[in-house]
């Protein structure tokens, strides 16, 4: 008599039915092996099992991997299972992974799902290369993820994802469209040096205190719509392109964007300024709006060094507002 089938169900697809045994272990509850959620499982012995899931793909030029709802034990080195087979396209929606998971140099070929996906602690994609789409849509992170000089060489997703404290961003490259539409970070979120292609969203997103732009560059269509900053937040000598918009977005307390270069103008048109922000030697080239702007009564904003003569102050209060050796925009600009 045959052993009983995995007892997992996808919660959207009620006919999606796991292949696999039911692992004998009676705390895994009808699930399989892979499916069984207990992160100390053996690592030895899950990365067997994944390989000989693999030999079970039918051969083609591009494999596709379906490992949904597979449940990662901690501290696994994913890096040296993917590279061992390169030519893998894998389906990780709404996978569970335990602490450390590390993907760190894993170059993936093609369309990588990790959508709805869980990563507890430590997670790292370090110097990964994602070749074609990357979907992280809806997934939870835990605690210090790391993406360090990763690369997305084509449109990445990470649209209502969540992540905890200290997630790092340096120096990643997005090659082409990313969408955080809709994200949360914690405090300590780093995005020191990253490259922006054109159309980066960032559209209603939250981030904590201690947030990092700084030297990162924009390319065309960054939208910052609607965005809430903590305290801190930093756009050291960061570049933006033609088209960034920060409509009705909200800067908290310590807002630095000291040395950075806008390009093609900006549009601030409803934003609020909470406490302390500085735009020291920024350099504005075009037209930048800062029409209905609210600075809080606490606000103490300061433009030092900065060429303002292309601005427009439309409807905004600048009672308060320190304009130290600035370029100003005449009065017929203003009540154009």
């Amino acid at each position: 008599m045959s052993a009983p089938k995995c007892a997992w169900g996808h919660p959207d697809i009620p006919s999606y039915k796991c292949a696999h045994a039911s692992h004998d272990d009676p705390d895994a509850g009808g699930m399989c092996f892979l499916h069984w959620g207990n992160h100390d499982k053996d690592r030895e012995e899950f990365v067997k099992r994944l390989n000989q899931f693999v030999s079970l793909v039918s051969e083609s030029t591009l494999l596709r991997l379906d490992l949904r709802g597979v449940v990662f034990p901690h501290g696994i080195r994913l890096g040296d299972f993917m590279k061992s087979h390169q030519n893998l396209r894998c389906v990780f929606r709404l996978a569970v992974f335990g602490d450390g998971t590390d993907f760190s140099g894993v170059a993936f070929p093609g369309e990588t799902d990790f959508s709805h996906s869980s990563f507890a602690n430590g997670t790292n994609f370090s110097g990964v290369n994602f070749g074609m789409g990357a979907d992280f849509m809806s997934a939870t992170f835990g605690d210090g993820t790391l993406f360090s000089e990763a690369t997305f060489d084509d449109e990445a997703r990470f649209d209502n994802a969540t992540f905890g404290k200290e997630t790092k961003f340096p120096g990643t490259t997005f090659g082409r469209a990313v969408d955080f539409s809709g994200t949360t970070f914690g405090d300590g979120a780093d995005f020191n040096g990253a490259a922006f292609g054109d159309q980066a969203l960032f559209m209603w997103v939250t981030f904590g205190e201690g947030t990092s732009f700084s030297r990162a560059h924009f390319g065309e269509k960054t939208n910052f719509r609607g965005i809430t900053f903590g305290q801190e937040v930093n756009f050291f000598e960061a570049k933006f392109g033609q088209g960034l918009t920060y409509y009705q977005a909200t800067f908290g307390d310590g807002t630095d964007f000291s040395g950075a270069t806008f390009e093609e103008g900006a549009d601030f048109n409803g934003a609020a300024f909470v406490g302390l922000v500085h735009f020291f030697k920024t350099s504005f080239s075009g037209q930048v709006v800062f029409h209905n702007v609210k600075f809080q009564q606490k606000a103490k904003v300061r433009f030092r060094e900065v060429d303002l003569g292309e601005a427009s102050f439309h409807g905004t209060n600048l009672e308060g507002v320190d304009f130290l050796n600035c370029e100003l925009p005449s009065e017929d600009e203003e009540e154009e």
